[in-house]
Formats: structure tokens, C-alpha cells, sequence
């Protein structure tokens, strides 16, 4: 939408082109892990992908983070939204690496987060088109 004039302006996880798009950054933020609430993780204040390593781990199709693929051990399928991820993880049968913000937006009672310390924060930012340099 930024590059084809109909937004003029998003926020958005860098990098991106900064070639067609201007980033002002906002804040970092951190990755979590999702987890069902007696997960084995819990009992830690955060986590490292070598404490993850033989989860199997679900990377929607409408991932966030850019992951070719993630860490751990795939599941069978690729769940079409994060939303859907989350209800498997709520079932029981993986785990699921988003943004803080995303395990805010989809909080549950029977589910928590916990950070990734070893995955970098990913940075937010403000982009707009780039625009032609004014000549007087």
C-alpha cells in the first residue's frame, strides 16, 4: 500500500528497502516464545533456543519475523495466521515465536510468553514513501 500511494504511512518491523521507503524507528521489541501455561518453560523468567530445540515449532504463513524457517523442529504443516498457530499451541502440540506485541494481541488464560534471549529485538518503525528531493 506505502509503495503503490495508497497509505502514506505504516508501521512496520525493519529492515526493509530503503531505497523506496523512509523508516523513522519507534522502539525494539522482543521475541517470545508462546507456550500452554505448564509448559516445562514457565518455570523460567526467559529462555534460550537451545532450551527450544526439540519443540516442535509452528511458523504460520503470515509470519512476522522473517524466518525461512524457524528454530526447532517443524510441524507437519504451516497454520494459515498466527491466530491459528496460537490455538494449536493452546492444544497442546507445539510452540509458536512471535513479537511481544503478538502474544499481547492474542493473550489467553491458558497460555503465556516468555523472551528469547539469544534472538535479536527486531526494531519498529514509522515508513513512509520516499520522497524526491526538493530543488529551489
Amino acid at each position: 500500500m506505502l509503495r503503490g500511494g495508497d497509505a502514506d504511512a505504516g508501521v512496520v518491523r525493519l529492515p526493509v528497502d530503503r531505497t523506496v521507503l523512509s523508516a523513522i524507528p519507534l522502539y525494539t521489541e522482543a521475541t517470545v516464545v508462546v507456550v500452554p501455561k505448564d509448559h516445562l518453560v514457565t518455570a523460567a523468567d526467559e529462555v534460550t533456543l537451545e532450551d527450544l530445540a526439540d519443540e516442535v515449532v509452528f511458523h504460520p504463513l503470515d509470519d512476522v519475523l522473517g524466518w525461512e524457517r524457524p528454530p526447532g523442529q517443524p510441524a507437519f504443516e504451516r497454520p494459515a495466521t498466527t491466530e491459528d498457530a496460537v490455538e494449536l499451541v493452546a492444544a497442546g502440540v507445539g510452540v509458536l515465536f512471535v513479537p511481544q506485541s503478538l502474544a499481547r494481541l492474542h493473550r489467553r488464560r491458558d497460555l503465556t510468553f516468555r523472551p528469547v534471549v539469544d534472538l535479536e529485538p527486531k526494531c519498529v518503525a514509522v515508513e513512509r514513501p520516499c520522497l524526491p528531493d526538493i530543488v529551489d
